[in-house]
Formats: structure tokens, C-alpha cells, sequence
């Protein structure tokens, strides 16, 4: 949407920069450099939200403490969340990549379905690989347990949230019920 900058504009004393499509003032200033650098901001602003709609959607989470508890039970509450977004879910877990084949018969026992398995080895490797997850990707939210990561994620403008620790199985249920209960809570969902 294209600007210019008027000195004749009755809601401005100085310099407007005003919106070509309207004639809405988006702001005055005192010089003419003031002005065009809100100019050059506003085309910034403009590039990038352009940039970010042309991004594919997903969700990013974690496993361990996020969509599992300590006791490789699901949590289910947070899983329900994941699943609500309706968007391509990447597991991003500190595990180390020799872990892979355990890690994927643990999210298949759960029904849970991810686009891409990345597995970073650390907990501190996490920030980079989000990092370059947002270079190609709209990540709408983030999953996560670790305060640090967290913290991370949010300074790099990541939108994330904590696991919710809401169960559905019953403590004296057998494993396979346990998945069972919770695949048709998913299905449900979807």
C-alpha cells in the first residue's frame, strides 16, 4: 500500500505521511527525514507481514515433558491442543538422533501425526533449529516445557505454550487402554 509524505495537510504542522489509497494520515513529524523513515518503516512492515502470509503454517512441539510425562504416558490435554490447530505438526526434541526409530513407535502408539521428526541431541540445540524452522516456516505455536526454551522461542517471537498436564486414563488401566481411550479422544477431535 503506497504512502507520501504531504506539508500542506490540515491534520498535520509539519510533515504527513499519508496513505495514497485514502488520504489517512499515519503520522506527523517535524522533518522531512522523520517522514520518509516512517515511509521506509511502513514498507518494511508491509514486506514482511507479505513474507509471513506466503509461509506454511505449522506447529512446533516437544516430547518429553510436553506430549509425554516422565512416565511415557501422553498427556493428553496438550496433544488435544496440538491436534485443534489443524495445521503440519514438527516434533522438535532435545533426544539424540539415535533415538529415532524408539522415538517415532512412541508417537505411532499415541496416534500422533507429525510432518517432520527433528531431533537436536540437546536441549540447547533447540533455539538454532527454530531458528532456521523460522526462515521457512510460519510457526503459529510452539509447545513446550523447558523454561529456558521457552524463553528462547518467545524472544525470537514465537507464540508458546506450557503443556497442559490433563490426563484421560485412569491410573489402574492397562496400557492398551490407555491408547486406546486416547486415540478415540483424537479421532473425536478430528
Amino acid at each position: 500500500m503506497p504512502w507520501h509524505i504531504e506539508t500542506d495537510n490540515a491534520e498535520c504542522n509539519g510533515y504527513a505521511v499519508v496513505k495514497d489509497e485514502d488520504g489517512e494520515v499515519e503520522g506527523c513529524h517535524r522533518t522531512q527525514e522523520q517522514a520518509q523513515r516512517q515511509i521506509d518503516a511502513l514498507y518494511a512492515a508491509e514486506t514482511l507481514m507479505a513474507d509471513r502470509a506466503i509461509l506454511t503454517p505449522i506447529v512446533v512441539t516437544d516430547i518429553d515433558g510436553t506430549i509425554l510425562d516422565d512416565n511415557g504416558d501422553p498427556i493428553v490435554g496438550t496433544i488435544q491442543q496440538i491436534n485443534s490447530k489443524n495445521e503440519a505438526i514438527y516434533v522438535l526434541t532435545g533426544r539424540a538422533a539415535g533415538r529415532r526409530n524408539e522415538t517415532q513407535l512412541q508417537l505411532d502408539a499415541i496416534g500422533f501425526d507429525v510432518e517432520e521428526l527433528i531431533m537436536v541431541g540437546s536441549q540447547s540445540a533447540k533455539t538454532a533449529a527454530m531458528k532456521t524452522l523460522l526462515q521457512s516456516y510460519d510457526v503459529t505455536d510452539a509447545y513446550e516445557n523447558d523454561p529456558e526454551v521457552i524463553a528462547a522461542y518467545r524472544s525470537l517471537g514465537v507464540t508458546v505454550h506450557e503443556p497442559s498436564l490433563r490426563h484421560t486414563h485412569k491410573a489402574n488401566s492397562s496400557r492398551l487402554e490407555q491408547v486406546e481411550k486416547i486415540l478415540a479422544d483424537l479421532r473425536a477431535l478430528r
